[in-house]
């Protein structure tokens, strides 16, 4: 447990020490817009306008429709054709001293109903208040923001929906419960949690408690998670935002017991007693503009972040699975690494070109995904991808039973608008 506590405690030293001021950039809390705790974007003006922000009511309709077809193959052995339509509908309602309702509704259909017989689907229904513009209070079902991973969130123990490579940034359905935010100053905040979705008893229930604060321009934040109190033991995370030079830097940390965990060793579940287990997540971004000398500047961006998990194997884990259980390669072994690259502008200011990777180092097991969007209106736009998954590793081959089968290869079209 030591080495594990000592390991985080370095990383925090070591991102403290680059917030010198020939490292980090003046106005890095500024250019960095990211969620806080809550799922709220931090929002930056003056008084002033903040003030009058908080006491404007309105109501806005926002959302977006979109339509896709998709054909896959799984290695010549078979192949699927899928179509779907889909619809988001965000209502915002706003009332004067920070009183705010929102709901959020997603509607679709496939032509396989059986792989998705939920027409209509709840992502989020909450309400704001505020008790003397003290304490800030959120009920209802929502979507957190954990952790600041991009791609990769081991902190993230309650949402319902995890993120995708293909849409990382897309919308999910939240989950039941209450949150409390204290703010204590421009510099320290204090967070609390109460998850009851799908619970009856209080003891069923999971709470989050953190603490959030500044060292020069990064931000860093400890927080402890209790899942159901009566059989689970706290859980410690830890992250962290911060840069170097031009680089913005991002990781977080999660270390818990793991009698809890499921692990296989020959088809049975052995747990993973008497052990700490660390799962933890770094990376950075950086964005190159100026590039070209068309009038309309293009920009190319990089993230990449690294993945250790120390619940997972180190090696051709799937034989170690009982055939009723499913191994996926690209969330159940120990290391990986995920690329995502964006050329905007990429031949005209219509146009997104991206190329996102995931590497799962311990069965050598890749997936590349490669998109082209094209905004035909304001509104409207037209969208391809290709999804290809691979493997150096002939171990890793899907034949065996318990082995999660993706397809070999997928190629979609779709069209969208927002409104």
């Amino acid at each position: 447990m030591k080495k594990y506590i000592f390991m985080m405690i370095l990383a925090m030293g070591l991102y403290a020490e680059t917030t010198d001021p020939m490292f980090v950039e003046d106005n890095l809390v500024e250019e960095i817009v990211e969620d806080d705790f809550f799922g709220n974007a931090f929002e930056t003006g003056t008084i002033e306008d903040l003030t009058m922000d908080i006491n404007k009511e309105s109501i806005s309709f926002t959302g977006d429709f979109k339509t896709n077809g998709a054909f896959a193959d799984y290695d010549g052995k078979a192949s699927t054709m899928n179509a779907e339509i889909e619809s988001n509908v965000n209502i915002d309602v706003r009332l004067k001293e920070g009183v705010k309702a929102y709901t959020s509704l997603n509607l679709s259909k496939a032509n396989n109903d059986t792989a998705n017989p939920e027409f209509l689907k709840l992502n989020e229904m909450f309400f704001d208040f505020n008790i003397n513009d003290k304490v800030y209070v959120r009920s209802g079902k929502q979507n957190l923001a954990w952790g600041r991973g991009y791609f990769f969130n081991p902190t993230d123990l309650i949402n319902i929906e995890k993120k995708k490579l293909d849409d990382v940034s897309g919308q999910r359905e939240g989950n039941l419960g209450v949150k409390v935010h204290v703010p204590y100053g421009l510099e320290k905040n204090f967070y609390a949690y109460l998850q009851m979705e799908d619970k009856t008893l209080l003891s069923e229930g999971s709470l989050a408690l953190k603490y959030e604060f500044l060292v020069k321009n990064s931000e860093f934040s400890l927080a402890t998670i209790i899942r159901n109190p009566d059989s689970y033991s706290p859980l410690l995370a830890l992250d962290f935002a911060s840069s170097i030079g031009e680089y913005q830097t991002f990781g977080e940390f999660l270390l818990q017991e793991g009698d809890k965990l499921t692990y296989y060793e020959n088809g049975i579940d052995i747990k993973l007693k008497d052990k700490l287990v660390l799962q933890g997540t770094v990376g950075y971004s950086k964005t190159f503009d100026k590039i070209g000398k068309d009038e309309d500047e293009k920009n190319i961006s990089l993230i990449q972040e690294f993945y250790y998990n120390g619940a997972g194997y180190k090696k051709n884990g799937y034989k170690q699975f009982p055939t009723s259980a499913f191994y996926n390669a690209y969330t159940d072994g120990k290391y990986y690494l995920a690329t995502f690259l964006t050329f905007n502008k990429f031949i005209n200011k219509d146009t997104t070109f991206g190329l996102n990777l995931l590497n799962g180092f311990s069965d050598s097991a890749n997936r590349l995904d490669v998109s082209y969007n094209y905004k035909l209106k304001d509104t409207v736009t037209l969208g391809s991808s290709v999804q290809g998954y691979f493997s150096s590793n002939t171990s890793s081959d899907t034949s065996s039973s318990s082995f999660n089968i993706l397809p070999r290869v997928a190629i979609s079209f779709s069209a969208g608008i927002e409104f």
